[in-house]
């Protein structure tokens, strides 16, 4: 199985270099990355490209930035930079329901965050 794994990545890696517009050996290759390698900041890298590519679909958009959360505030330990990335959901698409959940997912990191930031230690 890892000798698989480790051949789907170099496949994938190869197509993202060859194809620099390609989203989906990108999203592909960040799943493997996070839920099979638990390489997260690879993962994260890859959802940020995803997001600079011109021709990416909104669809495509607020799934990588989504994805980018899932890991800033999970294992890479870094929520104030999901906000940063909820945010730009907002903004980016506003009349999306993803715009709705983001704004909600906003609110309710910036409590936890800040809660944190004010909350005594022990």
């Amino acid at each position: 199985m890892r000798g698989q794994l480790e051949e789907a990545l170099e496949s994938f890696e190869a197509v993202i270099a060859e194809q620099p517009g390609n989203v989906d050996a990108r999203v592909r290759a960040a799943e493997l990355y996070a839920r099979q390698q638990q390489n997260h900041v690879r993962a994260a890298e890859l959802f940020r490209e995803i997001q600079r590519i011109p021709t990416v679909t909104p669809g495509e958009d607020v799934y990588a930035s989504n994805r980018l959360v899932d890991l800033l505030t999970g294992p890479l330990g870094e929520p104030r930079r999901a906000l940063i990335e909820l945010r730009r959901i907002a903004d980016r698409y506003p009349s999306l329901p993803a715009a709705t959940h983001a704004r909600e997912a906003l609110a309710a990191l910036k409590r936890r965050v800040h809660g944190e930031a004010h909350s005594p230690t022990v």
